[in-house]
């Protein structure tokens, strides 16, 4: 019987846990628009299935990814693996360099449609994976969240691109919910761990404070930063191993400092107290709104209670860790012909 010995070569220092393998007997697809770079690999019976999700999803993504981040896959080659039930991961995809491994169920036929979603969100989340989790990766511990947080809000992205801009509204809704629904007593980003943020709970909080980040110092500075950030990480694992030029600049390691630094240089916006305050809490403010409208005086009146009861007893003025908010709000109403406006609340 014939063997078989590969050799892989790391140019630059990785952890273990950013090592995978799979081994099998699997049905090989290689993309028809990139042969020679991305190959599909699926077990026995679920060819056809491959043949619909595969190539086309992974193409819309990585034409979304190279749009925005100016950048294509950030790997020699990628290959996805679908394996079987009962033979994944805990999670339903997960990436090791320029390999993406899935979970049976996110192949599907071209007459499933709840599923077509479930598997357009695990392959944009892997792509995106291979440029904020691989290409660029967190310098310490402490800056993990970040790194996860900007994979997770790219992700969102490349779902809108596809499902418009309605479901990104009502999918920053649904995450704002999970969060206040949440109650006090979970792990502050700031002391989350890599194992700490496969917990979907943790990696939406990271995504949530990284759209905060975004609406503060907008789409256009945030694109640039990101833009920079890939392109820098992916000039420095092109010198095939040779030594950064200083000790500190790392193989595309990213930290809290300097990626809020260079937002402040191109928004011209300081974001350090949002960040500071959101990533070190363990819970989120929360409030109660009501309203009323007068027809007749054309007057609308409004109510809004915070809410300090978050499983905990308040104490030296925290409410499980989390300062009462105190300072303005801004409430937005908008009329039936679209007009909106604006008013602060103290």
């Amino acid at each position: 019987e014939a063997k078989h010995m590969f050799f892989y070569d790391l140019v630059y220092p990785v952890q273990a846990s950013e090592i995978g393998v799979v081994a099998g007997t699997f049905k090989v697809l290689a993309d028809p628009r990139t042969p020679s770079t991305v190959t599909h690999f699926c077990i026995p019976g679920r060819a056809k299935e491959l043949v619909y999700t595969g190539p086309d999803i992974l193409d819309r993504a990585r034409k979304f990814f190279y749009s925005f981040l100016g950048k294509p896959l950030p790997v020699g080659s990628f290959k996805q693996v679908f394996l079987g039930y009962g033979q994944g991961t805990k999670t339903p995809q997960c990436t090791f360099g320029g390999l993406g491994i899935f979970a049976a169920d996110t192949l599907h036929s071209e007459r499933s449609i709840d599923q077509h979603y479930v598997a357009r969100r695990a392959i944009c989340s892997v792509v995106a994976s291979t440029y904020f989790g691989v290409c660029v990766r967190p310098r310490g511990p402490q800056n993990a969240w970040l790194v996860a947080g900007i994979s997770e809000y790219l992700t969102a992205l490349c779902l809108k691109d596809t499902l418009g801009n309605n479901w990104y509204k009502l999918h920053v809704v649904d995450i704002t919910k999970s969060m206040c629904e949440k109650l006090g007593g979970t792990i502050s980003l700031a002391e989350a761990s890599q194992s700490d943020l496969a917990n979907t709970s943790a990696r939406h909080r990271a995504h949530l404070l990284v759209y905060m980040v975004e609406k503060r110092g907008g789409m256009d500075a945030m694109q640039r930063v990101l833009r920079d950030i890939v392109a820098e990480a992916i000039t420095l694992q092109t010198r095939m191993g040779v030594p950064p030029p200083k000790s500190d600049e790392g193989y595309g390691l990213l930290d809290v400092a300097t990626f809020l630094k260079r937002l402040r240089a191109n928004s011209g916006t300081d974001v350090r107290p949002l960040v500071r305050d959101w990533a070190n809490s363990h819970a989120v403010p929360r409030f109660e709104c009501g309203y009323k409208y007068d027809p007749r005086k054309h007057l609308v009146e409004l109510v809004v209670k915070q809410d300090l009861s978050q499983g905990g007893v308040r104490r030296s003025g925290m409410v499980d860790g989390v300062h009462p908010f105190t300072g303005q709000l801004t409430v937005r109403i908008f009329e039936i012909e679209g007009v909106q406006h604006d008013h602060l609340v103290d």
